[in-house]
């Protein structure tokens, strides 16, 4: 397989993964895109390891948000690594999130993800946000003052 073949083999699985899986909630192919030892690094939840507690996640996340999306604006993709930009919108409209209950708030913010392809599956991933663009958004922290 060709070098350019790989590299865009892998911008087409974390776009899957983006949209298919993350902003879907369409977890039926979680284990078709990442590995069952999936390490994330960052993000809202923190550190995670596995991808069972990835989907557990999102679960939370698209229950808390009936219209939760993620967006993939744009990738960059070198060897086995794809660099995403991401906007994640949606309206706090059920359940709890984060031990905030649902407020009717909604949000928009972007995050960077840097994915790592193994053998074809995301293996692990480095992921920052603006949490505090988030928690603001969603009435859970007042803006610093001017």
């Amino acid at each position: 397989m060709s070098q350019v073949t790989q590299i865009e083999q892998n911008k087409q699985l974390t776009s899957r993964a983006i949209s298919e899986i993350i902003g879907d909630g369409n977890f039926d192919g979680l284990h078709d895109v990442f590995t069952e030892d999936y390490v994330q690094h960052g993000g809202v939840a923190g550190d995670m390891k596995g991808s069972a507690e990835l989907q557990e996640w999102f679960e939370g996340v698209h229950a808390g948000f009936s219209d939760f999306e993620a967006t993939e604006e744009f990738s960059l993709t070198e060897d086995d690594l794809v660099a995403s930009l991401v906007t994640y919108s949606g309206t706090h409209d059920d359940g709890e999130f984060m031990g905030m209950p649902a407020n009717g708030e909604s949000f928009e913010i972007t995050a960077i993800s840097i994915f790592r392809i193994e053998d074809n599956n995301i293996s692990k991933a480095w992921v920052e946000l603006d949490t505090a663009g988030l928690l603001q958004q969603l009435g859970a922290m007042d803006a610093p003052a001017a």
